[in-house]
């Protein structure tokens, strides 16, 4: 058997046979230009439309005071690429924290956000339980992290528990729109937007 290090289509496989996601930020610059942006959208669609719902509900909550800043969930946060694109995109008075299961994950996401010169804190979690209290972030951002949880309603609904009144929830999943569809109405969540995109992309709302 070989000890070569295998890379996929999501990252890097381990010798030990873990595979660790090391995808690279869109925005890789230190300052954000219009040519960035645009490739946001057209490289990645489902991530422009789930950052333009989370930046909407920030202007509406008319946030920018840093002794009460926004603040965001990456909950799978992987490489921590996504952090670093929020981070850049939503300005300094927006706080961006991610958590995911695997430690040697964390650690990568670690070293990628301090290479790109922004400031984020990043949590292991077990899976099922997320290490926060209840009604702590204005939104919770998650890409594909539903497709791998074992307990999906569980998981939904810890998602939900994390939240504050009036929190959003943007997530992204290969999952088909009715699979979606039919876990999220076993939750109090509030379905604003869901549309179609190679699997499904839902913006709901904790009421």
């Amino acid at each position: 058997m070989s000890n070569e290090q295998n890379t996929t289509g999501w990252g890097v496989t381990k010798n030990s046979g873990v595979e660790i996601i090391d995808a690279d930020p869109v925005f890789a610059g230190d300052v954000l230009t219009w040519k960035a942006k645009k490739k946001l959208f057209l490289t990645h669609p489902k991530k422009f439309l789930l950052f333009r719902a989370i930046q909407k509900d920030i202007r509406k909550k008319h946030v920018g005071d840093l002794r009460d800043p926004y603040s965001v969930l990456d909950v799978g946060s992987g490489s921590g690429a996504d952090i670093i694109d929020m981070k850049k995109l939503f300005g300094r008075h927006v706080f961006v924290t991610g958590t995911d299961t695997s430690t040697m994950q964390n650690d990568v996401a670690t070293q990628k956000i301090k290479h790109h010169g922004v400031y984020a804190d990043i949590a292991l979690n077990d899976g099922q339980c997320l290490p926060y209290d209840d009604m702590r972030f204005d939104a919770v951002y998650s890409s594909n992290a539903l497709t791998r949880a074992h307990k999906k309603i569980a998981w939904l609904a810890e998602l939900y528990r994390v939240l504050k009144p009036d929190g959003l929830f943007a997530l992204s999943t290969v999952l088909q729109k009715s699979t979606v569809e039919e876990l999220l109405n076993h939750t109090p969540f509030d379905i604003e937007r869901h549309w179609k995109i190679q699997g499904s992309l839902v913006v709901a709302r904790k009421q």
